[in-house]
C-alpha cells in the first residue's frame, strides 16, 4: 500500500520554527549576551565554535544507553529492557531537550525584540535563497517540585515573532547539561500542567503543558532516518536534489524512504522487513544476534544517514544559496550557519566523548572512546591491521577528519561545487570501509573457514551474525549500484548464515574485492581480518594487493599503512622503481588511460561504472534516474518535534501523489 504525508504543515508556526531552526546551528553559538563563543576540538584535530555541534553529538549517550539496555536484555527473559532501549532509540534521551509550552493567555502587547542574533537559510519547498533573521530570547520559570524553588532557564529562537507568538505555542530549549527527561526524570523540566514564566522583552506569561509527554529531544537515532526521508520525499516529487545521489542508492535499492528506521524497527519487533530487495527476517535470529544488529545499524545506517544529510542538504545546498544571495554582503552569520552544519556532521561522526573545549588542558583523547562512527572505524581498524605506524590510530579516521577540514575551508571560500563537493564524496566513500570490514569479519567467523579460528564461543558467533547483517544492510545499496549481481551473491551467502548455516567466505571476499574499485575504496584501506591471538592474518583473510588480476598479490604479514598512502589510490603507493621493473604494469596503465579517454570522448562515460565515485564523469547526474517509478512511503509517524496545527501527530494512509506545497523542510 502506498501512503503520503498530509496536513497543513506551514500553518503551524511551531513546525516552521523547528524546520528553520534545523538550519541555524551557527545561531546557537551566538548567545543573547553577545559573549565570545567557546572553541571546541573534535577528536583532537578539528576546531569548531558551534555549540549546536556538541548538542547534536550527545546522541552518542543515547547509543551507549541503548547498548547497555540491550546487554541487560540478554540476561533476563522476562524484562522490559528491550522496550526501554526502543524508547530511547525512538525519542532520544540526551541531545537537545525542549518543552512545548501552550500559552493559556494570548500576549496582549508587543514583545520588545532583542538584536538579531544570527541568520540562516531555510530549506523550503520554494527555492528560498534569502536569509532569515533569528531572534533569541530567554524564558525563565520554575520546576515541578513541591516547593517550586528551583529556577528553570530556557531559550526560544524564532524567525517571525508575529507568527510565532500568535500561534500561542512556544518551543523552549533547555540549556546544555539539562537532565530533563533523562530516564524519565522531570525535576529539571518546567513545571506543569500549568505554570508561569518570564519571557524576555515581555514579562510574565501563563502556559499549560504535560511534563511527561510534552518534553522532547531535538535529535534521536530514529529521527536521523526520518528527517532525511522527508527531504527525499520532497525531492522525488519536486526535483532539485541533484546532490542527493548517495541517498538515491539506498532509496532505489530498498524502495522505502526511512529504510534505516524500518530495518531497526523490524529488528525491535522481531519480524521481517518489507523492502523491495535485501530483506531480512529477524524472527530467525537469536536474541543476541538481533540485539547486536540493532546496536550496529543505529551507527552504520542511521548515523551515516544524518551525516550525509547535514553535508548535502544543509552545508552544500546552503553554500549554493549563499553564493546566490547578495543581500548578505558584509554579514557572515548565514555563512556561519552553513559551516556549523558541516561542523555538526563532524560532531555526530565523532560523538560527544571526543569533543572538548579548546581551552581545556586535555590529554590526548583515547581513540577508543565514544560510540558512534569514529569508534566503529577505530575498532575495525584494529581488527583489520589498518592503523598508523604507531599502531594506535586508524588511518581512515585521520583521512576523514582531514577531509572534513578541507571541506570546511571550501565552505569559507564558497567553493560549493569544487572543494566542498570533492570532500563530501571522499568522506562518503571512506565511510563505506567499515561496512565492508564488518561484512568480511562476520563472513569469516560464520563461514566454513571458521574452524581455523578454533572458536567455540557461541556468543561471539551470534554477535557477529547480527553485526554482519547490519553492516551488509548498509553496504548492499552501494554495492547494488555498481553490480546487482555482486550484491545478490553476497546477500545470498549471508542468507545461509541467518538460519545457522555456513556461508562461503572466499565467495564473499572475492565478490567484494572486485567491487572495491567501483566503491571507491582501496585494499590498503580495508586491510584483512587478523587472528586476535597472533596479530596476523588467517590464510583466507590476507587482504588483496590491488584490483583485478592484482588481487592475487596477498601479503603474508601486517604492514601498517602510512597516512600518505591512503590519501590516493593503491596504484600510487607503489614506488617508481617497482613500476619501472614491470613492463606489463606500464603497458596496462597506458591501455587503461587510453581506453578511458576514448570512452569519455564518445560519450559513453555513464557505462564505465555505476558507482557514485565516478560522478565527475557524468554530465547529467540524473540521466539514469527514472522518476516515473512509484515511491513506497509506509505510514510513518513524524519525529517528536513535528506538530500539527490541531496538536495531533497523525499521518493519513492515502495513495501517493502530492505533498502540501507549503511544507517547510
Amino acid at each position: 500500500m502506498m501512503h503520503r504525508i498530509t496536513g497543513n504543515y506551514a500553518a503551524t508556526s511551531i513546525t516552521y520554527t523547528l524546520c528553520l531552526l534545523s538550519m541555524i546551528g551557527a545561531a546557537k553559538s551566538i548567545s543573547i549576551t553577545n559573549s565570545i563563543p567557546q572553541k571546541y576540538k573534535i577528536a583532537g584535530d578539528y576546531t569548531t565554535k558551534s555549540e549546536d555541534v556538541r548538542i547534536a553529538s550527545l546522541v552518542d549517550l543515547d547509543q551507549m544507553e541503548i547498548e547497555r539496555l540491550l546487554s541487560l536484555d540478554l540476561e533476563s527473559e522476562d524484562s522490559n529492557w528491550l522496550e526501554k532501549a526502543r524508547g530511547i532509540y525512538e525519542n532520544g534521551m540526551y541531545a537537545g531537550p525542549y518543552a512545548l509550552l501552550k500559552l493559556t493567555k494570548p500576549l496582549d502587547r508587543p514583545v520588545d525584540l532583542p538584536e538579531i542574533s544570527g541568520s540562516a537559510y531555510a530549506n523550503s519547498i520554494a527555492y528560498d535563497v534569502s536569509t532569515h533573521p533569528i531572534y533569541e530570547m530567554s524564558v525563565s520559570g520554575i520546576n515541578n517540585n513541591e516547593r517550586y524553588e528551583t529556577t528553570i532557564d530556557g531559550l526560544i529562537r524564532i524567525e517571525d515573532p508575529k507568527l510565532n507568538f500568535e500561534a500561542k505555542q512556544l518551543i523552549v530549549f533547555y540549556p546544555e547539561g539539562s537532565t530533563c527527561m533523562v530516564n524519565g526524570r522531570t525535576d529539571d523540566c518546567f513545571a506543569g500542567p500549568n505554570g508561569e514564566a518570564l519571557l524576555q522583552g515581555y514579562g510574565a506569561i501563563e502556559y499549560s503543558y504535560d511534563p511527561e509527554t510534552e518534553n522532547y529531544f531535538q535529535y534521536s537515532l530514529k529521527g536521523f532516518s526520518e528527517d532525511e526521508s522527508k527531504r527525499m520525499y520532497y525531492c522525488e516529487h519536486h526535483g532539485g536534489c541533484d546532490s542527493y545521489l548517495e541517498y538515491e542508492n539506498f532509496f532505489k535499492y530498498y524502495g522505502i524512504l526511512d529504510y534505516g528506521n524500518h530495518w531497526i524497527d523490524s529488528a525491535f519487533s522481531n519480524k521481517s522487513t518489507d523492502f523491495s530487495r535485501g530483506n531480512i527476517n529477524f524472527s530467525v535470529l537469536s536474541k543476541r544476534a538481533r540485539n547486536a544488529a540493532i546496536s550496529t545499524a543505529t551507527v552504520t545506517m542511521n548515523t551515516f544517514t544524518k551525516i550525509n544529510q547535514l553535508m548535502v542538504e544543509y552545508a552544500i545546498d546552503g553554500c549554493k544559496k549563499s553564493v546566490k544571495d547578495f543581500s548578505t554582503y558584509g554579514d557572515s552569520s548565514s555563512t556561519d550557519a552553513v559551516i556549523a552544519h558541516w561542523d555538526q556532521a563532524v560532531g555526530i561522526y565523532a560523538g560527544s566523548a571526543l569533543i572538548v573545549r579548546e581551552s581545556d588542558d586535555a590529554a590526548e583523547q583515547d581513540s577508543k572512546t565514544g560510540a558512534l562512527y569514529f569508534h566503529l572505524v577505530q575498532e575495525l581498524a584494529e581488527n583489520f591491521g589498518v592503523l598508523e605506524e604507531s599502531g594506535k590510530q586508524s588511518v581512515l579516521n585521520k583521512k576523514i577528519l582531514e577531509e572534513f577540514k578541507r571541506g570546511r575551508f571550501g565552505l569559507t571560500q564558497d567553493d560549493c561545487d569544487g572543494q566542498v563537493f570533492k570532500s563530501y564524496w571522499t568522506i562518503v566513500h571512506a565511510m563505506r570501509v567499515p561496512w565492508i570490514q564488518g561484512v568480511l569479519k562476520a563472513a569469516f567467523v560464520l563461514s566454513t573457514e571458521k574452524d581455523a579460528m578454533a572458536i567455540s564461543n557461541e556468543n561471539f558467533l551470534e554477535e557477529q551474525r547480527g553485526r554482519g547483517a547490519a553492516s551488509l544492510a548498509a553496504l548492499l545499496p552501494d554495492l547494488h549500484s555498481t553490480s546487482p549481481t555482486t550484491a545478490q551473491v553476497v546477500h545470498d551467502e549471508f542468507e545461509k548464515s541467518l538460519s545457522g548455516g555456513r556461508l562461503n567466505y572466499v565467495v564473499v571476499r572475492d565478490a567484494l574485492e572486485h567491487a572495491y574499485q567501483f566503491l571507491s575504496v582501496t585494499c590498503d584501506e580495508v586491510g584483512g581480518y587478523l587472528n586476535p591471538e597472533t596479530g596476523n592474518y588467517y590464510q583466507a583473510t590476507r587482504p588483496c594487493g590491488g584490483y583485478g588480476s592484482m588481487i592475487s598479490q596477498r601479503p603474508e604479514n601486517v604492514a601498517y599503512t602510512s597516512t600518505a598512502s591512503t590519501q590516493s589510490s593503491f596504484l600510487a603507493s607503489y614506488t617508481i622503481s617497482s613500476l619501472a621493473s614491470s613492463s606489463f604494469f606500464i603497458v596496462a596503465l597506458v591501455v587503461f588511460f587510453a581506453s578511458l579517454t576514448a570512452l569519455v570522448s564518445v560519450g559513453r562515460y555513464n557505462h564505465i561504472c555505476a558507482s557514485d565515485g565516478y560522478h565527475w564523469l557524468r554530465k547529467n547526474k540524473d540521466d539514469d534516474f527514472d522518476r516515473s517509478y512509484q515511491v513506497q512511503l509506509r505510514t510513518m509517524p513524524l519525529s517528536s518535534h513535528s506538530h500539527f496545527q490541531d496538536g495531533s501527530d497523525s499521518v493519513s494512509s492515502n495513495s501517493i501523489g502530492s505533498i502540501d506545497e507549503s511544507y517547510v523542510l
